[in-house]
């Protein structure tokens, strides 16, 4: 690494001087030496204060993941067995670590552009074809640099948590087709997605696709459509999309996560594996693959993908402690005490560095209590699940460590171990996390080392179907009231949000005839509150930045996590 902090001299300045650049900072990663040095002398002229320079892309992200730079030039290919600049740039999106402000880069020597031309989609700033000149470099920089200052107001509103005032500016921008309008179009149809305006969203969508046809814009529309429950419509439409374009990862991701909703868990497994293939060295993807592996009992896949993740993971923001637990659960169904051990290792290292992250030191703890299976007594490793089961009740508990426990119950049970309340601690589990067929299944694979627990998975989800057949008699026969309060009382009884969100949706339909309505709106708010990350989608490896064929909101004041409840 190479890192310059360069002071003024006082003497001539340069004849490639941009007093708009003058005292910037800079990341240069580029395997390529001469590369490098060609970039940095550049900046150096443009009057740049600080330039760091990596030839591995690790390191790079490693910096961006703890300061900040004004503009981040990053080669768009690093060597057949590194990841890709490309790659790199959407891990930082998907992990929300690059701030508006920073200027990203793509440098490249593919004439095509295909992969240049896909990064753009996710809100890359430009692009630079190799080889240069210093003319081509500095008008880059200063038209990213003008773009952030034409977009300002709107960011500026997105901070302040104006998302109305967000979405009238990029519609206005789009629909007089002003500067960077169809980069508007994009940001505001992702936050009519994020505050639940699906159709208004698919509209614009639409009319993107039909002015441009971008392949972001149809994936918008099948997500517009996922988000208001046109399940059949949103996967038919991105199994065309697929089609055209084999290449869409994020298209995959989305198609994906619609076929687990619908409980096709082996589809969304091929359609994960697309995804990942066309990236192989994305650590978010390796863990979704990885974790649906495992739930389908794919034992050999699922710990190489896992353990891959692991592995590429350690230093990154991107990894996900429920890979952790995932590659601990399927060793010790192995008994490879010696695996446990080393993923017990890791996660003490990482508590180390962050003692304060309470999800963290319950994935510590079950993997203490695999390891503890190895041992000629049962108690120790009781104790490790009762303290789990201990937190089921509480807002911050979601679906991994649902599945985590049921799996430490499973291979206790299996082990010959007598759990005092384990069954009710099941079934509360069940009725907390079954909220469709498809979290029905993955918790039921969850606990597949005792059948016994499996069975009342599958129980706990019928008797939810009996309680939501009983209120939605109450709606058939015209008692709105009565529906929406019989959905209420039984989220409340079992922290369930598919019967909370059935709630939210009759309130939402029939609510302006109800004089209740302002009642039941605060019942709604104060349960989702109590049902916290439970309510969270099926759990998939991804984390908050960037949704799937989304664009990156880059603003440091957290936003609605995105798109509908699927």
């Amino acid at each position: 690494m190479e890192s310059l902090a360069l002071k003024p001299t006082g003497g001539k300045q340069s004849l490639h001087f941009e007093p708009e650049l003058a005292g910037c900072s800079a990341l240069i990663a580029d395997g390529d030496n001469t590369s490098r040095s060609v970039l940095a002398r550049q900046l150096r002229e443009f009057g740049f204060a600080e330039i760091v320079q990596h030839s591995r892309i690790q390191p790079a992200r490693e910096l961006i993941e703890t300061r900040r730079f004004d503009v981040i030039l990053c080669a768009q290919y690093f060597g057949a067995d590194s990841p890709t600049g490309q790659e790199l740039l959407e891990g930082l999106q998907r992990d929300a670590l690059l701030p508006f402000a920073t200027v990203f880069i793509m440098v490249t020597g593919d004439a095509s552009f295909t992969k240049v031309e896909q990064a753009a989609e996710s809100a890359l700033d430009g692009y630079l074809l190799k080889p240069h000149s210093a003319a081509n470099l500095v008008q880059r920089l200063l038209a990213a640099r003008r773009r952030k200052q034409e977009l300002a107001p709107i960011f500026d509103a997105l901070e302040q948590q104006q998302l109305a005032q967000a979405i009238s500016l990029c519609q206005l921008r789009y629909e007089s087709r002003g500067v960077y309008w169809l980069y508007s179009a994009r940001l505001g149809a992702e936050l009519l997605l994020r505050t639940a305006q699906f159709e208004q969203a698919g509209a614009l969508y639409r009319s993107v696709v039909t002015a441009t046809g971008e392949s972001w814009a149809r994936a918008g529309v099948a997500r517009a459509l996922l988000s208001g429950g046109e399940f059949v419509k949103g996967t038919a439409a991105l199994l065309e999309l697929t089609q055209d374009q084999p290449d869409f990862a994020d298209a995959f991701d989305v198609l994906g996560r619609a076929q687990l909703k619908l409980g096709q868990l082996e589809q969304a497994m091929g359609s994960y594996r697309r995804a990942s293939v066309l990236t192989p060295s994305s650590i978010a993807r390796l863990q979704r693959l990885g974790k649906l592996a495992y739930y389908l009992g794919d034992a050999a896949e699922a710990e190489l993908l896992l353990d891959q993740a692991t592995l590429l993971g350690q230093e990154s923001r991107s990894f996900d402690f429920q890979t952790l637990a995932l590659l601990a659960l399927l060793r010790a169904g192995q008994e490879n005490w010696h695996g446990v051990q080393r993923c017990r290792d890791f996660a003490q290292t990482l508590l180390r560095k962050s003692p304060a992250i309470v999800r963290l030191r319950r994935v510590d703890r079950l993997i203490e209590g695999l390891a503890l299976l190895q041992q000629p007594s049962p108690q120790a490793a009781m104790a490790a699940a009762q303290d789990l089961a201990e937190a089921l009740g509480e807002a911050d508990f979601d679906f991994d460590l649902a599945c985590n426990l049921l799996g430490l119950f499973a291979l206790l049970a299996s082990a010959g171990a007598h759990l005092e309340h384990a069954d009710s601690r099941i079934q509360q589990l069940g009725q907390r996390f079954c909220t469709s067929d498809a979290t029905c299944a993955l918790l039921a694979a969850a606990a597949k080392a005792h059948e016994p627990f499996a069975q009342i998975i599958q129980r706990s989800n019928d008797h939810l179907l009996q309680l939501s057949e009983q209120a939605m008699k109450l709606q058939l026969l015209g008692d709105h009231r009565g529906a929406i309060e019989r959905f209420l009382d039984f989220a409340a009884e079992h922290l369930n949000a598919r019967m909370l969100d059935t709630a939210g949706q009759l309130l939402q339909r029939h609510g302006p005839a109800l004089t209740q309505a302002a009642q039941y709106q605060g019942r709604l708010k104060s349960l989702g509150e109590s049902l916290g990350v439970a309510r969270s989608r099926l759990a998939s490896g991804e984390s908050q930045g960037r949704p799937p064929a989304g664009v990156v909101l880059r603003v440091s004041t957290p936003l609605p996590e995105s798109s509908g409840n699927w």
